[in-house]
């Protein structure tokens, strides 16, 4: 958990990261499973000197019966095909504030 933001999340060592998505040093997203729980989407975050982390909401805890600090066996992917959906409501949005300017 980290002790600034809240958080629980799981950090990514460099190697790791480097097998990952090698010379990556931005965020990007990964598929996969936490303890046979299948995850998509979820946001690997740079954290600086070539670590990740990946944030683990309350949700999937639950999904798999974990707390803080727990074990967990992780098999992830980078989510090459990922797409960010926006919905309608928040596109009209976008269009009404680029007239405004």
């Amino acid at each position: 958990m980290g002790e600034k933001t809240g958080w629980t999340y799981i950090e990514i060592p460099p190697d790791v990261a480097q097998q990952l998505k090698p010379g990556n040093k931005k965020s990007f997203r990964v598929r996969g499973m936490l303890d046979g729980f299948a995850v998509e989407g979820l946001a690997l975050m740079s954290i600086g000197e070539g670590k990740f982390i990946m944030a683990v909401k309350a949700d999937i805890r639950k999904a798999i019966h974990k707390h803080d600090g727990a074990m967990l066996h992780v098999k992830i992917e980078e989510h090459k095909d990922y797409k960010v959906e926006i919905p309608e409501k928040l596109k009209e949005c976008f269009l009404v504030n680029v007239y405004c300017l």
